[in-house]
């Protein structure tokens, strides 16, 4: 049963997203608060249709909706940086929704957030597919038109990438919709593959650039939040420390450039395919070192594959369409 309580609190903190992703994308509020004006009414729709229908939990709903939010944040900051007008934005943002993350968040937690297992046998505590493979997609679509951009102050970094961690965090704990026996293994196992992977990112960072610099910190910190969203809740200590240090120092190896694009789509496709096909080796009871059966990491592998197959397409294929180029004539306000 959902502590209402918990769903709204978990919420509330979840909206620290939104913040941070204006941050960490150098954007401004007030240039896109018609683009989440439109997100909001959109999502509410989706969410009460879905409830509606029995397709998902009302609680779902709300924290999948919040985060989603702010993440939409930072992709209409990134369009805006574009030179992509309102209306542009808007459809482009429409069709994103539409045929990447409803899809996606449906596969994970509809039918009362058990169709993934019951399915298909897969594992996605918190929605790593839709909102760290899923939103990697729509950044890295525009790495290569982004324009080049110096990184934000040091400062920006360091609060908009701890606000996300931090919503990533609330989220986690409230998409158990009530506080029991899991919720300290959620915390603990969160807490550990965040703090690995900014220590793995700061040693790696170290090795390749013989320096350590808060981007890197920033690189390490999404990634060990993407990587948790999947795996915080299945696993025992160690194995969600290794899971850190895995997304931590793959993503930090993978880091280039220092793009906005860049710093958001990398850390959060590395971490979640990391935290994906790492509970397939290390699930409680399922995974290979427990089971000795390879049923759960072909399911995670299948899982993986299959998501990140159809975010980069789906992106890639409509981040070209004309009506996503359309540019502003130069000297048009924007």
């Amino acid at each position: 049963m959902a502590d209402p309580v918990l769903v709204l609190a978990s919420g509330f903190f979840v909206l620290g997203c939104l913040p941070g992703m204006i941050l960490l994308t150098e954007g401004s509020l007030t240039r896109i608060l018609g683009d989440l004006t439109f997100t909001v009414i959109l999502l509410g729709s989706i969410a009460c249709l879905s409830i509606w229908l029995g397709w998902m939990l009302s609680g779902f709903a709300v924290l999948i909706g919040v985060f989603i939010l702010g993440l939409s944040a930072g992709f209409a900051s990134m369009l805006d940086a574009e030179g992509l007008n309102l209306r542009n934005r808007i459809l482009t943002e429409l069709v994103f929704c539409s045929l990447l993350l409803v899809p996606l968040t449906g596969l994970v937690f509809g039918g009362t957030g058990t169709l993934l297992y019951r399915e298909f046998g897969a594992l996605d505590f918190a929605g790593g597919v839709p909102l760290a493979i899923g939103t990697a997609a729509a950044f890295a679509a525009l790495i290569r038109g982004a324009k080049t951009r110096s990184a934000p102050s040091s400062g920006k970094l360091l609060l908009g990438s701890t606000f996300v961690a931090l919503a990533g965090l609330s989220l986690a704990i409230g998409i158990e919709l009530q506080i029991d026996e899991v919720t300290p293994e959620i915390l603990r196992n969160y807490t550990a593959i965040v703090c690995a992977a900014v220590i793995a990112a700061a040693g790696i960072e170290r090795i390749k650039r013989g320096r350590n610099s808060l981007e890197g910190l920033a690189c390490g910190m999404l990634s060990g939040m993407a990587a948790g969203f999947a795996a915080c809740a299945y696993l025992e200590i160690i194995p969600a420390a290794i899971l850190g240090l895995l997304a931590g120092g793959l993503s930090e190896v993978a880091r280039r450039g220092s793009g906005a694009a860049q710093r958001l789509a990398i850390p959060l496709a590395v971490g979640g395919l990391v935290g994906l096909i790492h509970l397939g080796i290390f699930a409680e009871e399922t995974g290979f070192v427990y089971s000795g059966q390879f049923s759960q990491l072909f399911s995670q592998l299948g899982l993986a594959g299959i998501a990140a197959a159809w975010s980069f397409a789906i992106s890639f294929a409509l981040i070209r369409l004309p009506i996503a180029r359309a540019k502003i004539p130069i000297g048009e306000k924007r």
